[in-house]
């Protein structure tokens, strides 16, 4: 009971995370998302990033079409196996400065140096349950020609995502980072 109080709390402070104008969370409204919304595009159309609460696992990221009013994400956490989980509390990340927003390619085993090192300063996209923070990434699968985002666990540094009700584990992917370090 105490660790769902935590992740309730976690994820109201995270509707009012505000970095200095370079991202923020806004409730998803299907069928009319914000113009600020930070979108990708492949064969299906437009879609957005959006942060889900799963029950019982925290907060994961997702990928929303317009009119979706529920996603699937890769639910998970270390010592447990990954499951899809439905969430109607969706958040859609937004910008008011999306040129300070990257895309940097990297890999499970790249990713845990250039963290340790600095090199990259990675946008959060949640939390799950054991307390893992969660960066955002995306995949895009050439030979399907779809693009899919999902969650980067911190200490599974792998790309969890869910495509057609099937959770997806990739080690090659692209993560979102800031150029800049958030001024707190």
């Amino acid at each position: 009971m105490l660790l769902k109080i935590v992740v309730i709390i976690t994820y109201s402070i995270t509707l009012q995370v505000k970095c200095e104008g370079e991202y923020f969370w806004r409730p998803w409204t299907p069928g009319s998302p914000p113009v600020d919304a930070i979108t990708g595009r492949d064969y299906r159309g437009i879609s957005y990033i959006v942060e889900a609460y799963a029950p019982n696992f925290g907060i994961f990221i997702g990928q929303a079409f317009v009119h979706q009013h529920e996603v699937n994400v890769s639910a998970f956490h270390v010592n447990a196996s990954l499951i899809s989980q439905k969430s109607h509390a969706l958040k859609v990340l937004c910008s008011d400065n999306k040129d300070k927003l990257v895309w940097y390619p990297t890999s499970s085993p790249a990713l845990k140096n250039e963290l340790q090192m600095a090199l990259v300063n990675p946008v959060v996209g949640g939390r799950n349950t054991a307390n893992d923070q969660l960066y955002i990434g995306k995949v895009v699968d050439t030979t399907g020609r779809t693009l899919h985002f999902g969650s980067i666990c911190s200490s599974l540094l792998q790309l969890h995502y869910n495509y057609n009700n099937i959770n997806k584990i990739s080690s090659y992917y692209e993560i979102l980072t800031l150029i800049d370090k958030c001024n707190k």
